[in-house]
Parts: C-alpha cells; structure tokens; sequence
C-alpha cells in the first residue's frame, strides 16, 4: 500500500497535466483520506485557475478544488 505522501504526490502531477497553465505555487493539498475499505487515497487539491484579465489580482481570485481517488496499492489516479 502506497502512503499518503506518495498519493498526494501523484494527484499534484494529475492536476499539473490536466491543468498547466495553473501556477505550482498556488496548488493547495486540502485533504488527504483513506477510504473505509482501504483501497482508495481521496486527495483534495486546490488551485487558482489562470485569469486573461489582468485586472483581477491572485489574491482575489476564486480557489478551485478537485477531488483525485488514487488506487492505494498501484498509485494510480482513478478518477478526478
């Protein structure tokens, strides 16, 4: 079984995949949880999306979270 380090350290590269253009520094690991049942890492991550106005300071912007269920034996990202 993978710890919560290395699940949480697969959904950040997920959410850098899906979403490049988010700044690395504003992504946020939330919440880390062991399903009941042991087979699953549920790892909320937040982030500031990319805004093309550039009147709108990072500071005020609005966070967005993702929730990544990562298998805890294989370390892979089953759903997002």
């Amino acid at each position: 079984m993978i710890k919560a380090k290395e699940a949480a350290e697969k959904a950040l590269i997920y959410l850098r995949e899906l979403y490049p253009s988010a700044l690395s520094s504003q992504i946020l690991i939330e919440e880390v949880e062991l399903t009941d049942d042991n087979k699953f890492w549920l790892i909320t991550l937040s982030y500031i999306p990319p805004t093309t106005n550039p009147f709108i300071a990072i500071s005020l912007a609005s966070r967005e979270y993702k929730v990544f269920k990562v298998d805890s034996v294989t370390s892979d990202v089953v759903s997002k």
